[in-house]
């Protein structure tokens, strides 16, 4: 009531599919336990005609190229011996290799492109790009990974579901070059060195929806208004400090000139300070107010 596959390999899907594993029908339920590594295979052709991989990674149609993956899964079999995907389990880990996007074959893909309009999905490099997920009760899980664009790098992981539905953490690691003209016009206006600590800003994306109408928030707006306050802030902090160094060093200025006064040696008589003479005059006017009232 039980067969075991060791090392069965077969060509198919322009690579080859090696099975070692177990199928048993001793329950009143057929069950399957295999390990899959796929070698090469064309990832337009596999994840489009079975129906296992199309559920685990619908990304027949938007991702060309070859993969090669270790799969280890597990589940029921229906009356015609293919799995229940409903019982489907286990995890996957893959490597794509001379990968191309067709963005416009992806819902989600081009609401990201219409969303972040410093990206091209399109140019995304996504050759050698490591993945490793799980899935379970109808459920992938997605591990954080790390997707390259140009000097953009971008974290995604999340969950989606054999229905479709979806829930992916983006975080962006944005160049402040991409943010505007407003932003980099108060950069320039800062000293190299305040420059060289601002070189990029984090922006995080919650992809919600489904693959057909997906649904796109980001704090992009609210990162670079973020940004513009710190700049002004930094800037205000330039000029006050300018200020202040110019007042010290005219007080500086007058202080050395006093002394250098002071060690002088000065034959003519010391001139009064202007509290001085203000003291003197008010004295003349009271005395001589003083002399007309007596004689008066």
């Amino acid at each position: 009531e039980a067969i075991s596959l060791n090392n069965l390999k077969m060509g198919i899907f322009g690579g080859s599919i090696g099975l070692t594993g177990t199928v048993s029908t001793k329950g009143n339920t057929p069950k399957f336990d295999m390990d899959l590594g796929l070698n090469a295979v064309n990832i337009a052709e596999s994840f489009s005609q079975l129906d296992m991989l199309k559920s685990i990674a619908p990304i027949a149609g938007v991702i060309n190229g070859k993969l090669n993956s270790t799969i280890k899964l597990s589940g029921d079999l229906q009356n015609d011996m293919t799995p229940n995907l409903k019982t489907l389990s286990g995890d996957l880990i893959g490597q794509l290799l001379s990968t191309t996007i067709n963005e416009k074959n992806s819902a989600m893909l081009t609401t990201l492109s219409s969303n972040l309009k410093f990206i091209d999905m399109s140019k995304v490099n996504l050759n050698d790009v490591k993945a490793a997920l799980s899935f379970k009760d109808g459920k992938v899980n997605v591990k954080p990974m790390d997707i390259k664009y140009q000097d953009i790098t971008v974290n995604v992981g999340g969950t989606h579901g054999f229905d479709q539905t979806m829930n992916y953490n983006l975080k962006f690691d944005v160049p402040v070059k991409y943010l505007g003209n407003d932003v980099n016009n108060l950069i320039a206006k800062l000293t190299p060195a305040d420059q060289k600590q601002i070189t990029s800003i984090p922006v995080t994306g919650l992809m919600t929806g489904n693959f057909s109408q997906p649904k796109l928030n980001t704090d992009l707006k609210q990162s670079t208004t973020n940004l513009t306050t710190q700049l002004v802030k930094m800037q205000k902090d330039k000029l006050v400090n300018q200020g202040t160094s110019a007042l010290g060093n005219l007080i500086n200025g007058t202080k050395a000139n006093t002394s250098g006064t002071s060690t002088a040696t000065d034959t003519t008589k010391t001139k009064p300070t202007p509290k001085e003479e203000i003291k003197t005059k008010a004295t003349d006017v009271i005395n001589g107010w003083l002399k007309k009232k007596k004689k008066e």
